[in-house]
């Protein structure tokens, strides 16, 4: 091959090159190493990515496969930027025995440390069973100490102030209505000043005084 067919080579080559589209993805440092610039992208395309560029062999969810996450990872290898990923948006890795990986939502501890005492003054502890156990999740404990009438409850804090509410309500106190009565013995002057004035009642056997009734005037 003549010079002049090896530079017209080389100009096709670089031209080639340069006109070729720039993947968000490169490996420019390392065979085993890549650079990842993917902003905002479902997890299900990294994870595409990822297998790709390695012998890894990764799956998750439909669901999970559409949360957006946002990598830029310089000189990583896949199982570096697989680690950040889910350290960062919060998922875990699960290997299966045959070496596939899933991709899975780190699961979110529930916490039932909150407890509350419940010392029931008019209502029985035990008549409480039913409506305290259809306010409580499955993992809340309860204890009914009949002998004290007191209700122990260990449980969120959102479900404690729900059974919270309930003591309250049916261990109210009854109300109660004061009655005063005052027997005061008044003289004729004070009866007049109120504007009351006794007349007879007029029977067949005449006038008497035991029958005498107020006239209001």
């Amino acid at each position: 091959m003549s010079k002049r067919s090896i530079t017209a080579v080389l100009v096709l080559a670089l031209a080639a090159g340069l006109c070729a589209p720039r993947s968000a993805y490169s490996q420019e440092q390392a065979q085993d190493h890549m650079t990842l610039d993917l902003p905002s992208v479902p997890l299900g395309t990294f994870l595409k990515i990822v297998t790709e560029q390695s012998d890894l062999k990764l799956v998750t969810s439909s669901e999970l496969a559409q949360k957006p996450v946002n990598v830029h990872l310089p000189n990583v290898s896949a199982r570096e930027a697989l680690d950040a990923v889910c350290t960062v948006y919060g998922l875990v890795i699960e290997e299966t025995p045959g070496g596939i990986l899933v991709i899975k939502e780190k699961p979110v501890p529930v916490h039932v440390e909150d407890a509350a005492v419940f010392k029931l003054e008019q209502a029985a502890v035990k008549d409480l069973k039913p409506a305290v156990a259809a306010l409580l999740g499955e993992k809340a404990k309860t204890d009914f100490d009949e002998s004290t009438n007191v209700l122990t409850v260990r449980a969120l804090e959102k479900d404690i102030a729900k059974v919270r509410e309930l003591v309250a309500t049916v261990d109210a106190f009854p109300r109660q209505v004061s009655i005063e009565t005052v027997v005061a013995e008044v003289s004729g002057d004070f009866e007049r000043k109120l504007g009351i004035r006794w007349e007879p009642v007029v029977s067949y056997q005449g006038a008497r005084a035991q029958d005498q009734v107020p006239l209001q005037l």
